[in-house]
Formats: structure tokens, sequence, C-alpha cells
């Protein structure tokens, strides 16, 4: 599940009748702001590492991504992620995923520390479920959103719903008639209270079932039923553009409908399919990772295509300072990767 960075492993003992230790989920829903955690790992492959800490945050959103994670203080390294983040009880309420650190100054010193963000282990059950029993079929809209009110209106206060930014032309939900500022109060009677929350309802839902939207516009009250398409039959349906090869990257423009499953409101940037071994970005971007930007550190270049991608990067070649990609990952993260020209 690309969406939540998450993938399902199959483990078969060598030998007959074996059983593995395992660990039982709890419900993060249960677990509260200042809850203590543990974190076990490898970091720096030091294996069975647990690190103590507290949940410091139950719903932080990282740039773009579709879903909310755990933020906590407990030690992360690489070799965390894939981890479980347990309680005091023993039981698993989240997947660490990665951690977040502070941005790097032009001096090149690095101030502050960086924290942990895990996957809630009902988002984990649910993935679970879908890839078990429904395979990896992923319903489909065609609508972005974000949370209502946006974080610059809000005062430090919780989302309250969703706003939509976006509907694609042709989709389900254009169908129905979804516009762009609708804000979504519910789905299928149940709270919408932000677009982490819309976006974990939708995942439940299977393809072809019904979905009832409780909307506001213009203040009015409204709802549209909507039926769940199938977000892979729709990109299989479609031709692939034209790949392009630069500086060891193979890459190519958007599909229609594609820029949804990085949460952007329009098609935008290149994407990439191979990373060859002699790329200067081998190790800093990989397969399915959307470029939005190039810089230099004197302009930057935004990337609505291959065109201007192919351009500037024929431009910069050979340039000895730092180049810049502001990125996004196939699980919705955006990242700003630093490499050479030469």
């Amino acid at each position: 599940d690309e969406a939540l960075d998450i993938a399902l492993l199959r483990i078969e003992s060598k030998i007959p009748g074996e059983a593995f230790s395992f660990l039982s989920f709890g419900d993060s829903d249960l677990s509260q702001q200042a809850h203590m955690v543990l974190a076990v790992g490898s970091p720096l492959n030091l294996a069975e590492t647990v690190t103590l800490g507290i949940i410091s945050n139950r719903a932080r959103r990282v740039s773009d991504i579709q879903t909310s994670f755990f933020q906590t203080d407990c030690i992360i390294n690489p070799g965390n992620s894939g981890g479980p983040l347990v309680n005091l009880s023993g039981e698993i309420i989240g997947i660490n995923t990665r951690m977040v650190e502070p941005p790097e100054q032009p001096s090149g010193q690095i101030f502050g520390q960086s924290y942990g963000l895990a996957i809630p282990s009902n988002e984990v059950q649910d993935a679970y479920d879908r890839m078990v029993h429904k395979g990896r079929d992923r319903g489909y809209l065609g609508v972005s959103v974000d949370d209502w009110p946006p974080s610059s209106y809000q005062r430090n206060r919780q989302p309250e719903s969703a706003v939509v930014l976006g509907v694609e032309r042709g989709s389900p939900a254009a169908a129905v008639g979804l516009r762009k500022d609708d804000v979504i109060k519910s789905l299928d009677g149940l709270p919408v209270r932000s677009a982490a929350e819309f976006f974990r309802r939708l995942r439940k839902k299977q393809v072809g079932e019904q979905l009832v939207i409780g909307m506001v516009r213009d203040r009015q009250e409204q709802s549209l039923t909507v039926q769940v398409a199938n977000l892979n039959t729709i990109f299989a349906a479609q031709p692939v553009p034209e790949s392009h090869v630069v500086a060891g990257l193979k890459v190519r423009d958007l599909r229609k409908g594609e820029h949804i499953r990085y949460h952007l409101a329009k098609p935008s940037g290149v994407l990439i399919e191979e990373v060859a071994p002699e790329s200067p970005l081998r190790g800093l971007v990989t397969a399915n990772d959307l470029i939005l930007s190039l810089d230099d550190g004197l302009r930057q270049t935004r990337i609505d295509n291959v065109k201007p991608f192919l351009s500037r990067m024929k431009e910069l070649e050979g340039t000895t300072g730092p180049l810049y990609l502001h990125v996004v990952r196939a699980s919705g993260q955006q990242e700003r990767v630093v490499f050479s020209g030469r």
C-alpha cells in the first residue's frame, strides 16, 4: 500500500510446526497525547534496540501525505522504520515509518532535534485487511482535499472538516457535481474532521460501493451519492506517456488523474520510472518519486512536465555547485533532495 508506505510479507518457517512469537495490535484510537510509548527496531544496525518516549501529537500531517501520524519523541534513526511502536501494555499501537529532521541552515549547521512518525495501528490493520481480502484495488473519487479550516486560519485549533481543492474532470466526483471549495462534513453519516480522516474512510470502502458525502456549499447543507471507482483500472486503461532519460533518470509525464495519488490539486511534475546505477541521484530518489521543481541556488524552475525538466537539466549539466530537487515520494511525503550536477 504505497499510500501508507506499508507492505505485507509472508514468513515461512524452515522447521515444520515452528511457531513465531508475535505482538498483538492495540486500538490506536485509545492512545492519547502524552501517553508513554516504546519504539523497537534496529537503528544503525543495532538490533533489538528499544527507546522510550511519549506521543507528542496524535494527528501530525506531513506535507501533503494522505494520512496522519503519531508524532513521538522516541529516539528514531535509520533502521527503526518498520518496527513497532508499543504502549506500556506491550500492544502495537503504531508502525514507525520515518524520522523528520530539522532543515540544514545555509551555514551548514543544523538546529533542533529530529522526531519520529508512526502509522497508527488501526490504519495498519485496515491496510492489512485490504491487501489480504480485497487485493491491491484502491478506491478512487477523483478529488483532492485538505484540512478545513486551513492552518493559516485556525489559530492552533484542530481542523473541523475537509475542503475540496480540486475535482478531476470525468471522475466519479465530477459526475455527481462535487465542486472546488465544497466543505465535506461526513461520509456515510460518519464525521469527517480532517483530510486524513476523509482518506481513511475512503480507503475502507470497496470498489463499486456507494458513498454518501455530507457537505456544505454556500452555507447550505447538501448530500451527494457517488460510486467508488477502481483507481488501478482507470490508470491501466490509459496509454503510458513517452519516457525520456536524463542524468540516469528515466522520466515521463503524469497520466490523467495520476496526480491524485500524490494528493496534488492539479497535474504537475515528472514521474521517475527508473534510476540507473550510474546516476548521481542513485540512492537519493527512486522509482515512483515525483519531481516538482529544480533549483540551482540562484533560480528555481517549476516542473510541470518533462519538457522544462529536460531543458533545465541540460543547462545545468557540469554544474559544480549543489542542485536541489523538490520531490514527492510515492507515500506522499515531500522532500528536498541535494545532488551534484557533475
